[in-house]
């Protein structure tokens, strides 16, 4: 029985002595790539005539992300996702640009904190924009909307020495877009009494490089 206590102590103060990849007062910088699915609701109408529609969508986007270690299983983190949605494969894509952008922040939980694989859940919320234009011969027009945005990710960093790794990410992500102005050939309309907004929510998915400070 004494061997058997001996060893486990030996076994966890050898694993307390071991280094973690994520610490209070690391400073973590990550940048990637991923794609999204959604499921969209769109809301449009003028004063009480709101009509509804559902659809679905996908989109490419950029993230990057810096992490502070307030301790070794907490960390805030600030972020910015430039991204756009992938346009439907008809005769006017070529005509029609979007962009999106987030910006927010949010709190990594680090589950697993091994010396180099770090196990982390990651809720956060911010603001997100959303840009669209058309432009025809003779014709063109530009949308701006504005809304929150909220997450819940769960991710995970592999290290390959002290500094530098991989990391993949996945998670729920949800999008309000409200409108905030619109404007066909230079002429702002006038968006009294009207509702224009789309609710995007689905999952995403993203990996790239990971540096620690």
């Amino acid at each position: 029985m004494k061997k058997i206590l001996s060893i486990a102590f030996g076994l966890l103060a050898t694993l307390g002595l071991n280094a973690q990849s994520f610490q209070g007062g690391s400073l973590v910088i990550q940048a990637g790539a991923g794609i999204g699915g959604y499921g969209v609701t769109e809301r449009f109408g003028l004063n009480n005539n709101v009509e509804t529609d559902t659809d679905g969508t996908a989109s490419t986007f950029f993230p990057i992300k810096v992490e502070y270690g307030l301790s070794e299983l907490i960390g805030i983190g600030v972020f910015i996702k430039p991204g756009s949605f992938i346009n439907d494969n008809d005769s006017t894509s070529d005509y029609e640009t979007n962009s999106t952008m987030a910006i927010g922040a949010d709190i990594g939980i680090h589950l697993i904190n091994g010396d180099r694989f770090d196990l982390y859940v990651a809720p956060g919320i911010g603001t997100s924009t959303f840009k669209y234009g058309v432009n025809y011969t003779g014709y063109d027009a530009d949308a701006k909307y504005a809304g929150l945005h909220y997450k819940v990710n769960v991710g995970m960093r592999k290290y390959f020495g002290e500094a530098l790794g991989i990391f993949v990410d996945v998670g729920y992500n949800a999008y309000n877009y409200d409108v905030k102005s619109f404007s066909e050939n230079g002429t702002n309309a006038d968006l009294n009494g009207v509702t224009w907004e789309y609710d995007v929510s689905g999952v995403e998915a993203s990996v790239g490089l990971v540096l620690k400070l």
